[in-house]
């Protein structure tokens, strides 16, 4: 299979206890998503040889990289106040960091067969990267924001489920059914 294109980061809040998500939005457009699964690992050497080894997931970074961060997130996310009449978001060395589930759609062509794989890291947390700005000078340098977080897994041992779909719309519908995100009416 042969990965290409990324789209339509989503994330919601997550109750670990009851497994449930809440809060949940498009995070901006998706420019880059990096997961990298750690593990634990062991050996037992008995008579001079290696007798057993086990390896298990231990938590997973993750770095997600938009276009913008919504003003949601910073409450959704990192639990900042945010003055709905003024939009101003308020930072205080008491917040503390929600545990979200992140969604995402990656394009990808099997046996030349293009389809779209819904991905979601059920349970990560999340702390703010460090923000960079410079004068524009004699060229315009873009800057995105880029959340770095850990996932763990959840009550039922999980932290990733993937889905494949024929069409863009079905991954990101399964995406929003998953993460409890209500499609606004027309």
């Amino acid at each position: 299979m042969a990965y290409y294109g990324l789209r339509k980061p989503f994330i919601a809040k997550f109750n670990k206890e009851a497994g449930t998500y809440s809060d949940g939005f498009q995070c901006g457009k998706a420019i880059g998503v990096t997961n990298t699964p750690n593990y634990v690992e062991g050996s037992l050497y008995a008579d001079d040889e290696q007798d057993e080894y086990e390896k298990a997931f231990k938590n997973a970074n993750v770095n997600l990289n938009t276009n913008t961060l919504p003003i949601k997130a910073a409450n959704t996310m990192y639990g900042h106040e945010i003055d709905e009449t003024t939009g101003q978001i308020i930072y205080k060395t008491t917040d503390e960091s929600n545990y979200v589930g992140v969604g995402f759609v990656v394009a990808q062509t099997v046996s030349g067969i293009k389809s779209f794989v819904a991905t979601i890291i059920t349970c990560t947390k999340f702390t703010e990267a460090q923000e960079e700005f410079s004068t524009k000078g004699d060229s315009i340098t873009y800057v995105t924001p880029t959340q770095e977080g850990l996932a763990i897994a959840d009550k039922n041992s999980k932290w990733k489920e993937k889905k494949t779909f024929e069409t863009a719309d079905a991954a990101v519908a399964f995406i929003k059914t998953y993460l409890n995100i209500e499609t606004p009416s027309a």
